[in-house]
């Protein structure tokens, strides 16, 4: 969630204007948009049955290095970089966090645990702007930075258990 609420923040503090950022965006969703018509039949095919948390853990670390190069970049080339090379990542994450939610939902409450990642995401869109904020006034850039490649390998440990789970496959109906 950091691309759409901490980016800004650090671009106007190097002087980046709204446009700019609007660049940005623009470059991440075509980045997004070709790479997913071949990632995404490629990821569902070797998924198979096999439970892809690894994949999670992964794109997990490579967003939060993506984007702590996009805020560690001097200027808006670097920036565009940064936020293409965080494209390929997302579409795995999103894949691959669907994937391993249905294999460790019991079917019969696949809706709910849906909506807890839903409400997790939403949750991530209010906290990043908080955090980002904190991070630049308390620390700046360069806490920023610490602060995305932290919560990418955050996301990784937090595979861990996920795994065990997935590599047992979807339970039966639930108590």
């Amino acid at each position: 969630m950091g691309v759409f609420s901490v980016l800004p923040l650090i671009m106007t503090q190097r002087g980046l204007s709204g446009a700019a950022f609007g660049t940005a965006q623009f470059v991440n969703a075509l980045a997004a948009i070709a790479l997913t018509a071949v990632l995404g039949p490629l990821l569902r095919r070797r998924a198979g049955n096999r439970p892809l948390t690894g994949l999670v853990a992964v794109a997990s670390v490579w967003v939060g290095i993506s984007m702590a190069a996009a805020c560690a970049a001097g200027g808006l080339p670097w920036i565009c970089a940064a936020l293409a090379l965080c494209a390929p990542a997302e579409i795995a994450w999103f894949i691959a966090a669907s994937h391993t939610l249905n294999r460790i939902s019991p079917p019969d409450r696949r809706g709910l645990y849906q909506g807890v990642w839903g409400a997790s995401l939403a949750t991530a869109s209010l906290t990043a702007p908080l955090l980002g904020t904190w991070c630049l006034t308390s620390g700046g850039p360069a806490l920023l930075i610490a602060a995305n490649v932290g919560a990418g390998a955050l996301g990784a440990v937090l595979c861990l258990p996920l795994g065990r789970d997935a590599a047992r496959g979807a339970p039966g109906r639930s108590a």
